[in-house]
């Protein structure tokens, strides 16, 4: 049974998820973009490779996690909570590991 909730913060969840939701496929779609272009051929199409297969391999464990996450904290916000600390933790490594200039 669900908790009644106030629509606005229905309205700020659900404008979250779907903002969540495109950010992690550009994130996706930027680093297989990124694999493809900046190495040699065949590290491309390994990087490329490995970056479809680890988000395929998320898009299948997501629903799980959540759950999980939402049956031992008694809400689904906490596992959004985890995505946004992820999503800054992948933001941060990025800047750090790309290289400035493609002749790096």
């Amino acid at each position: 049974v669900r908790a009644p909730v106030r629509w606005r913060e229905e309205v700020i969840f659900q404008a979250s998820a779907c903002g969540i939701r495109i950010l992690l496929n550009v994130a996706a779609c930027f680093s297989q973009q990124i694999a493809a272009e900046m190495y040699p051929p065949l590290l491309a199409a390994t990087g490329s490779a490995f970056c479809v297969g680890s988000t395929r391999i998320a898009a299948i464990l997501s629903p799980m996690l959540y759950e999980l996450v939402r049956r031992e904290e008694g809400s689904g916000l906490v596992f959004y909570d985890i995505l946004a600390a992820y999503s800054i933790l992948t933001a941060c490594a990025l800047v750090v590991l790309l290289p400035t200039r493609l002749e790096e």
